[in-house]
């Protein structure tokens, strides 16, 4: 049991585009183990991930703005300013230790789905000792069996279940369906304003 932890959390991805569950879930983290802060860090080129369909500039600005009127929220490019290298989270876990002088484990914001995908992390075992994994259920999306030393490293958070997904709002999106209340109203906005995620 990993009783100290940095005082902030991560909440990495390629917010394709940011939705209302980001939002929810880093809140509930924040108030689950009483943080200062979630620094969202949107990637730039994620070895996981096969498409990522709206530029780098865009999804970094939207997340600004889903954010920008929470301030325990605060939004880092650390990754994207080492493009068009990929985005590593040993890479970022060592910059945010740098620039924040944090001795203790880090609060590392995970999906169940994505625990069975960390031991093909960029230095796994290292990075491993870096963090605290704070895992969230997602619906269609259970956790499998786990190895030992990664269990020994979650922490749950009782953050309640939303089907929303970045993927699915860009189908939407690509339909011409709503999707009013599924994202903030400011990045609505800027998705109809910048035309992203219309079919040609």
């Amino acid at each position: 049991m990993i009783e100290r932890f940095a005082n902030f959390a991560v909440l990495g991805g390629t917010f394709d585009p940011i939705h209302i569950a980001h939002l929810i879930i880093a809140q509930g983290v924040i108030q689950h183990l009483h943080l200062e802060r979630c620094f969202f860090i949107p990637s730039a080129n994620p070895p996981h991930k096969d498409e990522v369909t709206a530029s780098a500039e865009h999804r970094l600005q939207m997340v600004r703005s889903a954010t920008g009127d929470n301030p325990q929220f605060q939004v880092l490019d650390i990754e994207l300013a080492r493009a068009p290298l990929p985005s590593y989270t040993y890479d970022t876990i060592q910059e945010l230790k740098g620039m924040f002088n944090s001795k203790h484990p880090i609060p590392f914001i995970v999906g169940a789905d994505t625990l069975n995908e960390i031991p093909t992390w960029n230095n796994y075992p290292q990075l491993l000792e870096e963090l605290v994994l704070v895992v969230v259920a997602r619906f269609g999306h259970p956790a499998g069996e786990v190895e030992a030393e990664i269990k020994e490293r979650i922490l749950s958070a009782p953050i309640p279940r939303m089907e929303i997904s970045s993927t699915s709002i860009r189908q939407k999106l690509a339909r011409g369906e709503s999707i009013r209340y599924l994202v903030p109203s400011v990045v609505e906005e800027y998705i109809t304003q910048n035309g992203l995620y219309r079919t040609a």
